[in-house]
């Protein structure tokens, strides 16, 4: 009789358990806290962005197209189409200004004041022609050959009028400054007619000594 043989499984034969691995308490619940937060910095940043762009498009949207000074032209002087140009500035501003469409009728007016290079015009800019503001009158002088320089006597110089002496020695009093207006040559090459802008007070007098030729222009120099 065969005794039966008891076999044995090798080792190569059992299959050896791997390590178990035991779920941390609480990591599944930090994981879905931290998903939602993910997503709600996303849509923030979403809106930031959003946000940004609809106030930087309103900027662009609320600019508008107006007149400005291109060089810089001195009171009284005609405006020219190169003195000026077309700038962009905030609607909102609240600055008074003048349309772009507006140019083509400004040229050929006359500056007010001084209006420096980089600056937006304004209707109280410019005029047809210039009246006296209040403390000022504006004189006529005829300056006879000799009595006023050959260049520089343009509108807007700051000019001093010097009273000369007349048939009796007396000078007619103190000099006076003053702003050119316009001025014209005459036609037989008498001299120039120049109207001047003085203070009121100044006016008659000088006005007696220019009707009877006896004022010499003097420019000034004029800081900026």
């Amino acid at each position: 009789m065969t005794t039966p043989q008891t076999t044995h499984p090798t080792t190569a034969e059992v299959p050896v358990p791997g390590p178990v691995r035991v779920p941390t308490p609480g990591a599944a619940a930090n994981r879905n806290r931290r998903r939602p937060a993910l997503v709600l910095v996303a849509v923030l940043l979403l809106v930031v962005s959003a946000l940004a762009g609809a106030f930087a498009f309103s900027q662009v949207s609320t600019t508008v197209a107006v007149v400005a000074m291109d060089r810089t032209v001195p009171a009284g002087q005609v405006l020219q189409r190169d003195d000026l140009t077309v700038v962009q500035v905030n609607q909102s501003s609240g600055l008074a200004t003048v349309p772009a469409d507006d140019l083509p009728a400004v040229v050929g007016l006359r500056a007010v004041t001084d209006l420096p290079a980089g600056s937006t015009l304004t209707p109280e800019s410019y005029a047809d022609a210039l009246v006296p503001a209040a403390g000022e009158a504006m004189v006529g002088i005829l300056a006879s050959p000799g009595t006023a320089p050959l260049s520089g006597l343009v509108p807007g110089a700051e000019v001093l009028l010097v009273p000369l002496a007349g048939d009796d020695g007396q000078a007619g009093g103190a000099e006076t400054p003053g702003r050119v207006v316009t001025m014209h040559q005459l036609r037989d090459g008498a001299g120039v007619r120049v109207d001047v802008l003085v203070a009121a007070d100044e006016a008659a007098r000088l006005q007696r000594l220019g009707a009877a030729q006896r004022i010499a222009l003097v420019i000034l120099t004029k800081e900026r």
